[in-house]
């Protein structure tokens, strides 16, 4: 279900539109502050990490890792009725780019790849690092920002 064409297919945010950008499914050109570690697409498991890199300023400026589970485990049972979740492992933005819209751009795409492949929610933990960022936003803030994607087709859990 998850193939780097799918992913490609998200496209950039118009804010993005001049700049070089690349898909990338390793991390051989990632900022680790930003991306971590463990770049991947693995079709067969329905897992990805992939990040933007803008080849002109040589710097990443997005990531996201999903993975999807069709049944619940001891470690979601939330997970209703057999069908399929997607669990938002990480997301970033470069902080020179906060508040741009490139989160709610992938979100948006997110939310639409579930649609799109009968997913009917997206679970995820809200983790606000320990050390103030550049733009970032508060707890509050964020789960505010991440229940606005729900649907009447995606729920959004935060757990």
């Amino acid at each position: 279900m998850i193939t780097k064409e799918a992913i490609t297919n998200f496209g950039v945010p118009s804010i993005l539109k001049d700049r070089d950008i690349k898909f990338c499914f390793s991390d051989s050109l990632g900022d680790r502050s930003l991306i971590g570690i463990g770049c991947h697409i693995k079709p067969d498991k329905d897992s990805v990490k992939f990040f933007l890199y803008d080849q002109n300023s040589h710097e990443s400026i997005f990531t996201m890792d999903f993975y999807i589970r069709k049944h619940s485990s001891r470690a979601f049972p939330d997970n209703d009725n057999g069908n399929s979740t997607l669990y938002l492992q990480h997301i970033g933005t470069n902080q020179e780019l906060r508040k741009n819209g490139i989160a709610t751009f992938y979100m948006s795409k997110l939310v639409e790849f579930c649609t799109n492949n009968n997913i009917k929610s997206i679970t995820l933990n809200i983790a606000v690092p320990s050390k103030k960022l550049k733009n970032a936003l508060s707890k509050s803030e964020l789960i505010k920002f991440y229940k606005s994607f729900a649907t009447n087709d995606v729920d959004i859990r935060i757990i």
